[in-house]
């Protein structure tokens, strides 16, 4: 399917934020998207590390006149941590046992990094069942109630609250599924730790690489 689908794009995307079993939410709606931009590396070639890319999108909706940000709220982007840090992730699965209408969310540790196609960049990995149609799904550090509010009075953020770390920051996203014998049994004392683990590349900001995480986001984020 990589293979079948390199150097094409995707159109007539539509974001639906807080979608359900009912569809969008009433009062809230869909954004539609102007822009698009991913990394050349999977565009062309499907290499994994480099499976991630972003949407710009329109600056009103069809039923709020609002940027999507400003009524979502927004979400910090970070790069460079090492693969070892308890990340939350996010997905709507469409294969059994799910069906697409429900988000589904994991909580799991990263726990180990590998370059699936040899080259700049790695992927990393956590525990975790979500079947396709997960992809894409944030991976955040730092979770915690939006309506929550830390005030950082001394610019430290080991100084505040529990749990608030000023987050959450955005710190990967579910790109492939990863099997350390074979998803039909569960792990053995020799065959790993999870059952199935899902994979995001390293984000990461770096002057030698101009297709990294950091390059590409901020290409959205320079013509939103």
């Amino acid at each position: 399917m990589r293979e079948q689908w390199a150097g094409t794009w995707g159109t007539n995307f539509l974001f639906c934020p807080g979608y359900n079993q009912s569809g969008p939410l009433n009062g809230i709606g869909c954004w539609a998207t102007r822009g698009v931009y991913a990394a050349n590396a999977y565009h062309f070639r499907g290499d994994y590390d480099y499976d991630y890319a972003c949407l710009i999108t329109n600056p009103t909706g069809d039923e709020r006149f609002s940027a999507i940000g400003d009524i979502t709220g927004y979400s910090g982007l970070t790069y460079n941590w090492p693969s070892s840090q308890l990340t939350i992730a996010f997905g709507y699965p469409v294969a059994a046992p799910f069906n697409g209408d429900v988000i589904q969310q994991i909580a799991s540790v990263e726990w180990y990094e590998t370059d699936t196609t040899p080259g700049d960049q790695a992927s990393k990995y956590i525990g975790g069942d979500l079947t396709a149609g997960a992809d894409g799904g944030g991976w955040f550090l730092s979770w915690r109630h939006p309506t929550a509010e830390f005030p950082d009075t001394d610019n430290n953020r080991f100084t505040d609250p529990a749990g608030a770390m000023n987050g959450p920051f955005l710190n990967g996203l579910t790109s492939h599924r990863r099997c350390r014998m074979n998803c039909s049994n569960p792990p053995s004392a020799g065959a790993g730790e999870f059952w199935q683990e899902m994979g995001s590349p390293v984000f990461r900001s770096t002057e030698s690489d101009n297709q990294d995480a950091s390059d590409i986001f901020n290409a959205c984020l320079r013509n939103q």
